[in-house]
């Protein structure tokens, strides 16, 4: 399987069966183990990639109202958006939560 990402729009990964083992950025992302009540918000332009999984495993995707998934392979010849602003709202905590936090992090400095 090839790693992919979505250029126009961040994306929430919720696992509800099973486990995942993915690949988070190229070429030198960060392998993580995924399980089943676990959410991954991938932001735009970040590649992932399954590498194994239970065969159980079952996944909901969710895209920030408004966006259309626009997925990318890093093939040559793929159009690229260079910029994605972060979310109004935590994808998961609403108008407080942790991507938030990183957002003010990011802002101030």
């Amino acid at each position: 399987m090839h790693s992919n990402s979505d250029c126009a729009s961040h994306e929430v990964l919720g696992l509800y069966s099973g486990w995942v083992k993915a690949k988070l950025g190229d070429p030198d992302g960060k392998f993580v183990t995924v399980n089943a009540g676990d959410i991954i918000i991938v932001p735009a332009r970040v590649a992932h990639k399954n590498i194994d999984q239970s065969p159980d495993l079952e996944v909901v995707d969710a895209y920030p109202k408004g966006r259309i998934q626009d997925i990318k392979y890093g093939k040559p010849d793929e159009r690229i958006i260079r910029k994605v602003g972060f979310p109004a709202n935590d994808h998961i905590y609403g108008k407080t939560g942790p991507l938030l936090e990183i957002r003010n992090h990011e802002r101030n400095n």
